[in-house]
């Protein structure tokens, strides 16, 4: 939501074919996109219809599946088969500019923020990819990438992601990951790792990986209390200066040691099993 004339608006995306919101049925649709902008103030008890003017047609994407997030001012979406050609919009949508065209080389399956600025995320093959994005003025443009090879998430979902600020330009993140070879939303029974990357002026780099002990995450429990398939079985956990990873049944704590560029790298300290 923006402010312009002293008025709230809503903005939306939406798209003309839609399977419903059940299940997956929501990662499939199709058709036209379209940004709606209505004031707040126009809600009431559905007997209305929004009207024309207020859809402005966007560019769509090929393929069904499309990410999008609001970052700021800024609109952004993308979909996941990625190749050397594939590339993400950007809208500032408080303005009547055009969508720019974002090269990245690889799918978006995630779109999150860094602060004031974005992270895309997705696969181009067998490795995972982080590309960060500045976002200021009227322009978005890609600024720092990282490669995870041989690498895919291991959720999908907004949860799994998790950013610490420690100032403007400056911050950690944290995403669980799975090898490659058992793609997304791979169901196995030892969890994922948590890979934790660097950022330092919108440019990545990996300062390390807090790791499940397969001895511990492999015992089969029946999901009496956890289950891989409805929390995604590993997150990352920021807690005051400390870093923690959950992992299956075990909490991973790890500790920053300096050596080098990109200077800091994450060591595992202590883990405990519950």
């Amino acid at each position: 939501r923006d402010r312009p004339d002293a008025a709230l608006l809503e903005t939306v995306l939406l798209r003309s074919q839609s399977r419903g919101e059940g299940m997956w049925n929501a990662e499939r649709g199709a058709g036209d996109l379209a940004l709606l902008r209505v004031p707040l103030s126009s809600f009431g008890d559905a007997s209305d219809s929004a009207p024309r003017g207020a859809y402005r047609p966007l560019p769509s994407l090929r393929g069904g599946t499309l990410h999008n997030r609001f970052v700021g001012d800024w609109l952004l979406y993308g979909r996941p088969a990625g190749g050397a050609g594939e590339h993400a919009l950007a809208l500032r949508f408080a303005a009547r500019d055009e969508p720019q065209a974002l090269t990245l080389g690889h799918g978006v399956e995630r779109i999150e923020a860094l602060g004031r600025d974005a992270v895309l995320v997705g696969n181009a093959g067998r490795d995972l990819h982080f590309t960060s994005l500045r976002l200021q003025g009227n322009e978005a443009r890609v600024v720092g990438s990282h490669v995870q090879r041989d690498a895919a998430q291991g959720e999908t979902r907004t949860h799994g992601f998790f950013y610490r600020a420690s100032a403007q330009d400056d911050g950690v993140i944290g995403l669980p990951v799975l090898g490659a070879a058992t793609g997304q939303r791979g169901r196995r029974s030892e969890s994922a790792s948590v890979l934790f990357l660097r950022n330092r002026a919108l440019n990545l780099a990996a300062v390390g990986e807090l790791k499940s002990s397969p001895s511990r995450s492999t015992r089969d429990d029946q999901c009496q209390a956890s289950c891989v398939d409805w929390y995604g079985n590993a997150r990352p956990i920021f807690l005051g200066d400390r870093v923690v990873a959950l992992l299956g049944y075990e909490l991973v704590e790890g500790r920053r040691a300096w050596r080098g560029w990109p200077g800091e790298k994450l060591e595992e300290l202590r883990r405990v099993s519950f």
